[in-house]
């Protein structure tokens, strides 16, 4: 498939927003979608590096203020949606006429999102905007850790797991170590290893009344996998990577994912490799069945001891690493998620190439790690660029809390 002549196509008939606090999340086929503006906050070096090259970018500070964008972003994506001059910049582009702006003429906007809520999904739907997004219901019922975890436990192979209460657990007698899981939870806030009883003491007081998910403790190799479900119901998938987690260089949260790690998988027999691409293709299926529409991402765990593959969770929104996989997809000439997510969006059935799709395991080296803020306090934007500026893919926000991304570096052999 020539990527570039089937972007041009889709988008002699359609218009795509892509609404972010961070504009790399946009990133994968910017260069070669006509039609295709990215939404965002902030200026950086990123916004101007984008605009240098010719690709649209609406920046909310230079349109309103710094103030302005700030108070805007509080509220996410839902919030920049929201905005009266947001609203006009994609009328704007779909019903005008200046050619200067590329405008499509009349086009229903297309929005996507790095993650959708029954919020931005109303808000769309008043406004007549295509959400390109699965339905708020379905993602948050597979997203949340519980529900998820009653949906799929007949289907994917979890590590022995229950529901039950905090106070259940913290009553009775129990074996250490183990997982503990609320229902709801970012970046390892909500996942907790319990290792004795001070540390399940530490938890049963922030809710105590609260549903929770135990879980045995697997000791292995997490692995994450990028998919996507097309509207015929097919699941595609991206590249298997190893995940990072804990490193101590970039978080002080050892349950905090920090990166992906593509060479890793190469170790794995064709058998497992096989069995995680059988699992992602189960949800999928369920997933469709239900009507689900677009991304979602899991985790998967090999065990050290025995080398069993068990499934972790569920991500139903677009995973952090879309982005960098299609641009290392592409750098392959391979097709990538991305691209098949927008192409999926238009009247024709997306048919999918064998020869085009990315592959499985990776055979070219890449890495991403994700350095968090480690401080206990929030850094703000002057000190970002006093002391990050000569980092890749410095934090293109103002302020970043603990924990919250400062920097990230992407590595790709050859480049």
């Amino acid at each position: 498939m020539d990527l570039e002549i089937e972007l041009k196509k889709l988008a002699s008939a359609n218009a795509f927003f892509y609404v972010a606090l961070d504009p790399e999340r946009a990133l994968g086929v910017e260069d070669i979608l006509p039609n295709y503006a990215i939404i965002c906050p902030y200026k950086s070096w990123l916004t101007e590096e984008l605009k240098a090259k010719g690709i649209s970018v609406f920046i909310l500070e230079e349109e309103a203020g710094l103030m302005e964008a700030e108070k805007i972003a509080e509220k996410g994506s839902y919030g920049i949606l929201q905005s009266g001059i947001v609203r006009e910049y994609i009328q704007f582009r779909c019903a005008g006429s200046n050619p200067a702006h590329m405008n499509v003429r009349g086009w229903t906007p297309h929005i996507v999102v790095l993650k959708t809520s029954f919020l931005i999904e109303d808000f769309c739907k008043k406004q007549g905007w295509n959400l390109l997004a699965p339905k708020a219901d379905l993602a948050e019922k597979y997203e949340n850790k519980i529900s998820q975890f009653n949906a799929l436990k007949c289907i994917v192979p979890y590590p022995k797991s229950y529901t039950t209460t905090a106070r259940e657990v913290y009553e009775k007698e129990i074996s250490y170590p183990f997982v503990l899981q609320f229902n709801r939870g970012h970046s390892g806030n909500s996942t907790f290893f319990i290792n004795s009883r001070a540390d399940l003491e530490d938890v049963y007081k922030l809710y105590p009344k609260r549903e929770v998910k135990i879980s045995e403790l697997i000791k292995g190799t997490p692995y994450t996998l990028n998919c996507l479900v097309l509207k015929n119901g097919k699941a595609l998938t991206g590249s298997l990577s190893a995940q990072i987690t804990g490193l101590d260089a970039a978080t002080n949260n050892p349950n905090t994912t920090v990166g992906n790690d593509w060479v890793l998988p190469r170790k794995l027999d064709s058998k497992t490799a096989d069995e995680i691409q059988s699992i992602a293709e189960k949800i999928g299926r369920e997933l469709s069945g239900e009507n689900y529409r677009g991304f979602f991402g899991i985790d998967v765990m090999a065990e050290e001891s025995s080398g069993k593959i068990y499934f972790i969770e569920l991500n139903t929104h677009q995973p952090a690493s879309v982005s960098f996989e299609a641009r290392i997809h592409r750098a392959m000439g391979k097709s990538p998620l991305l691209a098949y997510f927008l192409m999926d969006s238009g009247v024709a059935e997306v048919n999918a190439a064998v020869k085009d799709l990315p592959p499985f395991i990776l055979p070219i080296r890449a890495r991403q790690i994700i350095y968090r803020n480690k401080t206990e306090r929030v850094i703000n934007r002057e000190e970002i660029l006093e002391k990050y500026a000569d980092k890749h893919f410095a934090s293109r926000m103002t302020r970043i809390k603990p924990n919250e991304e400062i920097w990230r570096e992407q590595m790709l052999e050859g480049i």
